[in-house]
């Protein structure tokens, strides 16, 4: 993350490993200027739980460090294409510093590589994550309501087919509208 200090003036800001490698983070800060507010100022965290097979990197804004994104949400908007695989096994990796900071540099190299509009404060791009993260969040839903409806239908359950699939109306595949109006026309007659 060296890259951060060199061409970004960010700094080390924080440093904890919890139970020597069962949790590990680096959070580095942008440095402060006159001319920005603090709750303007970048930060990104490195994150490392090797035991549950985790390791992450997030982005955020603000001093309070309370919203932030994941490098995959970024690397999501900003890239097509599958997000670069694990060249080591993290578990593995925890006995070996090498492949853990090979695992490191991976994931700092995709910030440098799709992190243009954070590093350039563009105010945008949290507007932009948060749509991406709400649409996400309402596809999963509409999934899991797609599937709780089949089985309401299979159960014969015409007013909680109702319930699931009509606000979701407009998004729904042919298959979930025909279930829908189905659903409707034996409530109104009552079976």
């Amino acid at each position: 993350m060296s890259f951060m200090e060199s061409e970004y003036s960010f700094r080390s800001v924080d440093r904890r490993v919890v139970d020597e490698w069962v949790f590990g983070t680096a959070t580095y800060a942008e440095a402060p200027t006159l001319n920005k507010p603090r709750d303007l100022e970048l930060f990104v965290t490195l994150s490392v739980a090797p035991l549950r097979l985790e390791l992450d990197l997030y982005i955020g804004v603000g001093e309070n460090k309370k919203t932030n994104y994941s490098i995959y949400e970024l690397y999501r908007l900003e890239r097509v294409g599958d997000f670069p695989r694990r060249q080591h096994n993290l578990y593995e990796a925890m006995h070996d510093v090498q492949q853990l900071q090979a695992e490191f540099e991976n994931l700092t190299q995709v910030l440098r590589d799709c992190g243009s509009r954070f590093f350039a404060g563009d105010k945008l791009l949290w507007d932009d994550l948060s749509k991406q993260r709400l649409s996400l969040t309402k596809a999963q839903d509409d999934i899991r309501a797609s599937r709780n409806a089949e089985k309401a239908f299979t159960a014969k359950q015409w007013d909680q087919v109702i319930i699931l699939l009509e606000p979701r109306e407009s998004r729904l595949s042919k298959v979930d509208t025909a279930k829908l109006t189905y659903a409707r026309k034996h409530r109104e007659m009552g079976t």
